[in-house]
């Protein structure tokens, strides 16, 4: 699991548990997070800098976390919402392209 440092909105501190695998969205959280409610930020776990951005989730409106993963050889911009439980999540059309994704038909 990719683990970041959360706040939520009343200001309590903890963890977020990301899958590995940048077709799954599945996490567990340290702290509550409200169905419907954008948590206050998300940081890196190890220099505290913030990871949202001032892009704006394509379904929901809500900000916009980016953060770079490993992906075979290559590093990948990814982007999801901080909206607990929207699920948009994306890479680019370059870096989808290049990797297979855990439910291709080529694995």
């Amino acid at each position: 699991m990719v683990e970041l440092a959360i706040i939520n909105k009343e200001g309590e501190k903890g963890i977020l548990r990301l899958s590995p695998y940048l077709n799954v969205f599945s996490h567990e959280s340290t702290i509550r997070l409200p169905e419907g409610e954008p948590v206050k930020d998300i940081l890196c776990p190890y220099c505290g800098e913030s990871l949202i951005t001032d892009e704006k989730c394509p379904v929901c409106g809500s900000k916009v976390a980016d953060i770079l993963v490993t992906s075979s050889t290559m590093l990948v911009d990814f982007k999801f919402c901080s909206k607990a439980g929207c699920k948009w999540h994306g890479i680019s059309e370059e870096d989808e392209k290049s990797i297979i994704l855990e439910d291709s038909n080529e694995w």
